[in-house]
């Protein structure tokens, strides 16, 4: 069987800072999420994901291994803004799960 083929923009951290502006977060959710973002969904060091990535001013905490919940909303933005639709909520619910059955000191490592 086919997969759905997943329809990916590379987005700068202005550009996701920008799709960000008008939410009523604060900047260290707003951060969050752009970290979190760019980890699950970078393609590899030249990406303009990694380098948001890399230079995020937003370091997790050592037993944290996905978005908080508090900036979820921020998240859900940024996959609605830059990734398709139905890929996005294919991949949120894959996330959530697998965040629901790993204990808390495993890493997430990205697809």
């Amino acid at each position: 069987m086919a997969q759905a083929k997943l329809i990916l923009s590379d987005p700068t951290r202005d550009e996701m800072l920008t799709a960000l502006a008008q939410s009523s977060a604060d900047e260290f959710d707003i951060e969050a999420a752009i970290y979190w973002f760019a980890s699950d969904w970078h393609g590899g060091q030249w990406s303009n994901l990694y380098s948001a990535l890399s230079t995020s001013p937003y370091r997790p905490g050592w037993s944290e291994n996905c978005c908080p919940d508090e900036a979820m909303d921020c998240y859900d933005t940024l996959m609605e803004r830059f990734v398709n639709a139905l890929q996005a909520v294919l991949r949120v619910t894959n996330i959530r799960t697998s965040e629901q059955k790993r204990s808390p000191h495993q890493s997430r490592t990205s697809s």
